[in-house]
């Protein structure tokens, strides 16, 4: 018995020495203000995480990868009679902003299309940029129900306005009619775009 009370002793000496108590309450401050930290850290970080991986009770991931659609134009000439292929990509950043990548009469005489498009409305789209390898821009007008009026107004040393419209036959598949260099010599041209 004696020695419990030794130790009760020893302990309220040990616990009353105010040099101690002082030290005790550093290292509990310290550690709490620690503890903290580690918590902000670890907020930051799943924060971090979760805009590249994305999670409900986490900010959504902000760099998003582009949708991208992908068209083939086959179309013919009325007079004089020839074939032309145009492959095109579409990359969507966001609500209003785009991006055409694509390849004008391949095969026959290859050009690039690399523009920028900003959506100005639901419906209208502008584009600007290089077209079949010239400075030009462009318009592309499309209603819900799947028709859809394109122009395109390029090469500044002659310039040149081709329009045509189209007619969603199903997701994958319009035709359309239309004219291109309207501004000299207008060319009939029709064709089928494919989607993939």
């Amino acid at each position: 018995m004696r020695g419990s009370n030794q130790i009760a002793t020893d302990l309220h000496e040990l616990t009353g020495d105010p040099v101690l108590q002082n030290d005790l309450k550093l290292t509990v401050a310290n550690l709490r203000a620690t503890t903290e930290k580690s918590q902000q850290v670890v907020d930051k970080f799943n924060n971090l995480l979760g805009k590249f991986v994305g999670n409900g009770d986490v900010v959504k991931p902000r760099f998003r990868l582009p949708t991208v659609e992908l068209t083939s134009d086959i179309s013919e000439q009325v007079s004089p009679t020839r074939l032309r292929l145009d492959v095109n990509a579409r990359f969507g950043f966001g609500a209003r902003s785009e991006a055409y990548l694509g390849l004008y009469d391949l095969g026959q005489n290859t050009r690039l299309t690399l523009q920028a498009g900003n959506k100005l409305t639901d419906t209208l789209t502008a584009r600007y940029g290089l077209y079949a390898s010239k400075i030009g821009g462009g318009l592309d007008f499309r209603t819900t129900s799947g028709a859809q009026l394109r122009a395109d107004l390029w090469d500044t040393s002659r310039p040149r306005l081709d329009l045509r419209s189209g007619f969603r036959v199903n997701n994958n598949a319009s035709i359309w009619i239309g004219a291109d260099n309207l501004l000299r010599r207008p060319v009939p041209i029709f064709g089928v775009q494919l989607k993939n």
